[in-house]
């Protein structure tokens, strides 16, 4: 009797799970405009994907991919009872709403609506959280949406802010319906370029020198270890794993982009102290250098996430996802 009641327990275990390349409704978020739904990837890993809702419309509408920046918090946050969003994604709905659907994935590792600060933490993500990994996940994820009822062929947007315009830069190159890429503060050169920058400034590493070069050996000698065990995924720099180190360090979106016959949308803020905003000029001068076709917004006086202080009554963010729509929607 316990054998047949513990076969039917697994039987039943395992049609509830999402078959590889298909998704599951997990019903609505509440009180936002998403569907939650669980996906099982190529690599056997059970993704959790959002799709902002259908519009009221029986035209097909195209589908975005936003990719939130670094981190390990969910991209939901539970505010007594209420959900609310994070990672700034909720804008992008906002500014497409009725002319666009929205794709956002928690990353490998991360629980829906739980916000974690410390992702030393976390096993799972700090093993799986490597750019080939990672990006392998989304282009699967894109794979099971687009095939959506009322999901567009013709066009697909990746968007990426800041360590995203990194994986959304591989993407582009990667995933041939992939029509138009943006990078939201999403680097230039490797992200070793930044680093030097910023601890060359004084952005980074104060507390390690008040001499600039110091500091940058600083960088430097770390990165010696980080290359000398790069599959480490108990190891950490500035909160990240040497494993996710040597990942996104080994490609750039300077690279990646190289390759991709996309349109692409380059954004920067001049007073970010995240990335070096230099690591743009150079993005955009070698793409179009290269031939590419490329739109490229500077905003003075804005930060890693396009608010300017001298204007704080306009939200910068929505501001740049407002212009990107637009040029997503109206680009041909």
């Amino acid at each position: 009797m316990l054998t047949v009641v513990f076969f039917t327990l697994l039987v039943t275990a395992r049609m509830t799970q999402p078959a590889p390349g298909s998704l599951q409704s997990l019903g609505q978020v509440p009180g936002q405009p998403y569907e939650q739904f669980a996906l099982q990837d190529r690599a056997g890993r059970k993704l959790t994907i959002y799709v902002s809702e259908r519009p009221k419309t029986t035209q097909s509408v195209p589908l975005v991919l936003y990719i939130q920046g670094p981190g390990c918090g969910s991209l939901f946050a539970k505010r007594g009872s209420h959900v609310v969003v994070t990672s700034g994604h909720g804008t992008f709905v906002e500014a497409l709403t009725g002319r666009a659907r929205v794709l956002i994935v928690e990353k490998v590792g991360v629980e829906p609506f739980v916000q974690q600060d410390e992702c030393e933490k976390l096993t799972t993500f700090n093993e799986q959280h490597t750019l080939e990994r990672w990006a392998d996940a989304l282009s699967d994820a894109l794979a099971a949406t687009r095939g959506l009822p009322g999901i567009a062929q013709d066009r697909l947007l990746v968007a990426g802010h800041s360590e995203g315009g990194v994986v959304a830069a591989r993407l582009a190159r990667s995933v041939p319906a992939v029509t138009h890429v943006a990078l939201l503060a999403g680097e230039g050169p490797s992200q070793l370029f930044s680093l030097i920058q910023l601890a060359r400034t004084g952005a980074l590493f104060r507390e390690i020198s008040s001499d600039p070069e110091k500091r940058v050996n600083y960088v430097l000698d770390e990165w010696k270890r980080i290359q000398a065990e790069p599959d480490r995924a108990d190891k950490f720099f500035l909160g990240f794993a040497y494993r996710r180190w040597s990942s996104f360090l080994r490609t750039s979106p300077l690279e990646e982009l190289g390759a991709t016959s996309a349109r692409i949308y380059v954004a920067q803020g001049l007073d970010d102290r995240a990335v070096a905003p230099v690591s743009a000029d150079v993005l955009f001068a070698q793409l179009v250098a290269r031939g590419k076709a490329v739109t490229y917004e500077r905003t003075p006086g804005a930060d890693h996430s396009f608010n300017v202080a001298t204007t704080p009554k306009v939200d910068g963010w929505r501001r740049q996802l407002d212009a990107i729509a637009r040029w997503f929607l109206s680009d041909q």
